[in-house]
This record gives C-alpha cells, sequence and structure tokens, in this order.
C-alpha cells in the first residue's frame, strides 16, 4: 500500500496548512509505514480528528493493478 504522511519541517513554528510536506510511502502495513517514518527526524502531524479510526494519519491509496 501507499501512505501519505503529511508533516511539518521544524518544531519552532506553529504547524500550519501552507507549509505542510507531504511524503509518499510505500509499505506493506500501516505498522511498517509508521516504524519507516519514526526512524526519520520529520515531525508528523497527528490528524485523529480527522480519522478517528487511528490515530496516524494514513491514507491508503488506489491498489494498482499488474
Amino acid at each position: 500500500m501507499i501512505y501519505k504522511v503529511l508533516y511539518q519541517k521544524d518544531k519552532i513554528q506553529n504547524p500550519r496548512r501552507e507549509t505542510t510536506q507531504t511524503l509518499y510511502l510505500e509499505a506493506p502495513s500501516a505498522v511498517e509505514a509508521r516504524a519507516l517514518v519514526e526512524k526519520t527526524r520529520l515531525i508528523i502531524l497527528n490528524s485523529s480528528r480527522n480519522y478517528p479510526e487511528t490515530s496516524w494519519n494514513t491514507r491508503k491509496s488506489q491498489p494498482t493493478l499488474s
């Protein structure tokens, strides 16, 4: 699956939509995607209010046909 990760470059400024960066990550599961992102120094935006079923903002893309 491909996951969309929203992040900020630094902790100095308050998060704003205009400065939010996007990272698309391919991983077999949300748990493994989270582990890959935690290895980096990205400041992940927690969007649990938009996605109450998970505490981490993961949007699965459409499956690709091979």
